[in-house]
């Protein structure tokens, strides 16, 4: 298979299974502003490496499942929903680090999105 698309697949499908094999809660996305509009199919879930920096985030060039060198400069992951075509720049995304529990990943600055069902 491509690079990127193997990436995807442990970060957020494996991740997951290990997370609740081992009786992990699951993890919750972060939010961040969109730095910059992004084009996306629509009606797919979509996984774009994303960089991360001063609380925003941005989309890299060459999201192609085969391209990987932007895979090395990306420091997360910024998931657009099923629904749209074009987001807007500014618009608040969920965010994931490259790796889960990243020390590295600079989260002080986003807000933890509030889970289904929780209480405020």
């Amino acid at each position: 298979g491509n690079p990127v698309s193997t990436a995807v697949g442990l970060r957020f499908f494996a991740s997951v299974v290990l997370r609740r094999f081992l009786g992990l809660a699951d993890e919750a996305p972060l939010r961040a502003a969109l730095a910059e509009a992004v084009d996306k199919p629509e009606g797919l879930r979509c996984f774009f490496k994303a960089r991360l920096e001063a609380g925003a985030v941005r989309a890299l060039p060459g999201q192609a499942s085969f391209q990987v060198s932007p895979l090395v400069e990306a420091n997360g992951w910024v998931v657009f929903p099923e629904a749209g075509g074009r987001v807007k720049a500014g618009a608040e995304v969920d965010v994931y680090p490259s790796f889960p529990m990243d020390p590295a990943f600079p989260a002080p600055a986003l807000k933890a999105k509030p889970r289904k069902g929780a209480r405020a």
